[in-house]
């Protein structure tokens, strides 16, 4: 697959070469959602956060990718305010956002067409594009429209689509939440798989644990409202990521210690209700 442009060269080494959200505030109708929030994502890590529902996940991501304007903070890229950067990000939505009445194949072609994208031409694309095909498992579909396709089938077009512009960031909210279990695994591979060719930065928003520690290089655990880091969790690279990986004793004992975390955070919320031993989380 090809690699980065020439201009993101070294980026990786420079000590600008992350994301850095430092002390974003946003408030709706006099509700604070976000309050003095910070957050470093180093380049190409994929940064996995998870939190209750309407903690705040979904608004930090819209505030990040410019459709929320935050009330208070800073956010950069690579050492630039965010504002500058965003033709060098991808967002990655739960619904599959597919042009129902394009082909696979332009589907993926599409961000080639727009201008704000032009770092390379839609004739020097189609290379990568039908290389992008077969890693989706999708060249016997190429020239169906995607409303033919499965939801498992376009959402693989949605990824590969985010990812085949080369962001330097991709900003995922919860993707693969509607989807059985059986084909999020093998997104989830797949992302992995897509990340290892292109290494955006990931910031990644679920609600499932296991799924955190099999995407994640950082799972940060958050409460809220106002969104809050409770806790921060490194896992290293370097062991294929598979079943037997996620089954092994290291990862339960993390998926165990994560999952504590949640429902000490779930009973703070609701304390009242939840009053048997255990936990909502015993079993992630």
């Amino acid at each position: 697959m090809p690699s980065w442009p020439r201009e993101f060269d070294g980026l990786a080494a420079g000590s600008n070469a992350m994301l850095s959200i430092h002390h974003i505030g946003k408030a709706f109708a006099g509700r604070q959602v976000l309050a003095d929030f910070s957050l470093t994502v180093p380049s190409g890590e994929r940064c996995c956060l998870l939190a209750p529902s309407g903690a705040g996940k979904s608004t930090l991501l819209r505030v990040l990718a410019g459709l929320e304007l935050p009330d208070a903070g800073v956010v950069t890229l690579d050492g630039k305010p965010i504002s500058a950067c965003r033709t060098n990000m991808g967002w990655i939505p739960q619904a599959d956002a597919v042009f129902p009445f394009l082909s696979t194949r332009d589907n993926l072609l599409f961000p080639f067409r727009l201008a704000v994208r032009r770092r390379r031409s839609e004739r020097d694309a189609i290379p990568e594009v039908e290389r992008m095909l077969d890693l989706l498992g999708l060249r016997d579909q190429s020239d169906l429209w995607a409303s033919r396709l499965s939801g498992g089938e376009r959402q693989r077009v949605v990824l590969g689509r985010a990812l085949l512009a080369r962001p330097r960031l991709a900003l995922c909210d919860e993707p693969l939440s509607a989807l059985d279990e059986l084909t999020r695994q093998v997104l989830r591979e797949l992302l992995l798989e897509l990340h290892a060719q292109y290494h955006p930065m990931l910031l990644f928003v679920t609600h499932s644990v296991e799924e955190a520690c099999f995407l994640g290089t950082q799972v940060v655990v958050c409460s809220g409202p106002p969104l809050q880091i409770r806790h921060v969790r490194e896992i290293k690279d370097g062991q294929p990521r598979d079943w037997n990986w996620l089954q092994s004793e290291p990862v339960l004992r993390l998926r165990q210690e994560i999952g504590q975390v949640l429902w000490q955070i779930a009973r703070e919320a609701t304390p009242a209700k939840h009053s048997v031993k255990g936990g909502l989380y015993a079993d992630c």
